[in-house]
């Protein structure tokens, strides 16, 4: 194991399985946070630019799949903007057994693969359902329901 050291206190040389626990840190010694307020006020500023005609959004979508290999399905526009809060996760599809472990708006944010609905099949959390990357085991992100 090499051992890097950094004098900047600025910049944070880290093992990729502490960055959760450094990035709490860092946000919670930020001084400057926004209100709900702020948010609120941002979300009204930006909206009326999400507006455009249904053409201009299917070729923004093409773009983007083209560039980044996403299918069309893993792109969905939002049903209810105003029900945005900071810091919400994204609503759990729901499984209507068309493809019985895909979910439709996962996607793996380290490798861009859809991310699978699984079971825990031992341990203290057996039983407990998860979404895990389809590409596992080259890459083990997961999230917890």
């Amino acid at each position: 194991m090499k051992k890097v050291e950094c004098t900047s206190p600025n910049i944070y040389v880290i093992k990729r399985n502490t960055i959760n626990h450094l990035i709490n840190k860092i946000c919670s010694s930020q001084l400057k946070v926004l209100t709900e307020a702020e948010i609120a006020n941002i979300y009204t500023t930006l909206y009326p630019y999400t507006q455009v005609e249904d053409s201009t959004k299917d070729k923004h979508i093409a773009d983007i799949k083209e560039k980044t290999n996403i299918s069309k399905a893993a792109i969905e526009p939002i049903d209810n903007p105003q029900k945005i809060t900071a810091f919400s996760k994204p609503p759990i599809p729901a499984n209507d057994n068309t493809q019985a472990d895909t979910p439709v708006n996962r996607i793996c944010p380290k490798c861009n693969s859809p991310l699978v609905l699984r079971t825990t099949k031992k341990g203290a959390h057996a039983g407990e359902q998860f979404y895990g990357c389809s590409r596992f085991p080259k890459c083990r992100y997961h999230e917890n329901l």
